[in-house]
């Protein structure tokens, strides 16, 4: 085995001449290009803690991050599937809990899981701010999906487009991003997998949080003004298209977000010249009307 060379360029020769290790290739990238004389940026991996743990504080917001994510792919509807125990306050039986994030929007390739899901702060959905569907997007720093590694430790993307014969299977291991280290030098594994209908599956699981009755309604109180509301029929409304969240835990009914928030159409009419004002407030299964005097 050739002697390990302290010279960069010489190793690089070296590397090219046999097998090439693809993770030392970005190290060596690195190296080379800090003694060239035209200094550039480098990004160490603990700044995924930055854009995932410190910046998103709170947990019931990680996950609101990702359901914008799923409007913008213009999903029809998104389903959280706790699994496992999530409720625990011990850290340690949560690591085998999971929530699934479950949309029907339009999918990622393999070009935009590369260049868009695993780019740093693309500019995505600034050059296209409004989607397919004429969405207008919610999302704009390109950093939400790092929402995920707020929520837990580890991330399983599935995802497949319209037409594709197969869809992918990104793997992530947040853990693995620790500080004094490139963030280049940290692969993650993908590969091609055969899914039924398009969408995408956030699979995320070692969970740092519990998810107890009380957290799960905060978190439909916190998701409400995402969901598209409809009338209180529960159709969408006029030139709207229907948006729904739905939660789902072992041993509880189904939490429809749409009916849980937006339950109440308000219309309101004036009588007699002014002098008062009929209202009207119609729910899923019931009307209350009254009626108000004008301030003179």
């Amino acid at each position: 085995m050739p002697k390990r060379s302290t010279d960069p360029r010489k190793r690089l020769q070296q590397m090219l001449e046999g097998e090439i290790d693809v993770t030392a290739l970005y190290e060596l990238a690195d190296e080379l290009t800090s003694g060239d004389g035209s200094p550039r940026f480098t990004v160490d991996a603990g700044h995924i803690n930055r854009l995932g743990f410190e910046l998103v504080t709170k947990k019931e917001t990680a996950v609101g991050e990702l359901i914008k994510d799923a409007y913008d792919a213009d999903a029809s509807s998104v389903h959280l599937v706790f699994s496992g125990d999530f409720e625990s306050s011990e850290d340690e039986p949560r690591r085998s809990a999971v929530l699934k994030i479950i949309d029907t929007g339009d999918g990622m390739s393999y070009q935009e899981l590369i260049s868009g899901f695993m780019r740093l702060s693309t500019p995505i959905k600034i050059d296209n701010p409004r989607s397919k569907k004429s969405r207008d997007r919610a999302g704009s720093k390109g950093i939400g999906r790092f929402a995920t590694q707020r929520l837990g430790r580890c991330l399983d993307v599935f995802t497949q487009t319209s037409g594709a014969g197969h869809g992918w299977h990104l793997s992530i291991d947040w853990d693995q991003f620790q500080p004094h280290s490139s963030i280049y030098s940290i692969p993650s594994t993908l590969k091609a997998f055969k899914r039924n209908g398009v969408g995408t599956t956030l699979a995320i699981s070692g969970l740092r949080d519990p998810w107890t009755d009380d957290s799960v309604r905060q978190l439909r109180d916190f998701i409400g003004p995402l969901v598209e509301p409809s009338s209180p029929e529960g159709k969408p409304r006029k030139g709207k298209e229907a948006f729904n969240v739905f939660i789902e835990r072992p041993h509880s009914h189904q939490i429809n977000v749409q009916e849980d928030v937006y339950t109440t159409l308000i219309q309101a009419s004036c009588g007699n010249a002014g002098k008062w004002v009929d209202s009207r407030a119609r729910r899923r299964g019931g009307e209350t009307a009254w009626r108000e005097a004008c301030a003179a």
